[in-house]
């Protein structure tokens, strides 16, 4: 299933193996979340859903992480 994730943290840097390696975007990326490398990602928590649109990010200006 493709669903919208972001990193969990700006910190991480993680090249995305079916898209030749670019690192997965600070902005998000839509991902197949039944491909093993992201089922990983998805139950390490180094990655996380996005919110629903509308939903706002929580970071420096929107209260803790």
């Amino acid at each position: 299933m493709l669903e919208r994730y972001r990193l969990a943290s700006d910190a991480l840097k993680v090249p995305m193996p079916d898209r030749d390696g670019r690192l997965f975007s600070v902005e998000g990326e839509t991902v197949d979340t039944e491909h093993p490398f992201y089922a990983v990602l998805i139950a390490d928590g180094d990655i996380v859903k996005e919110p629903a649109a509308g939903g706002q990010r929580k970071g420096k200006d929107n209260g803790p992480v």
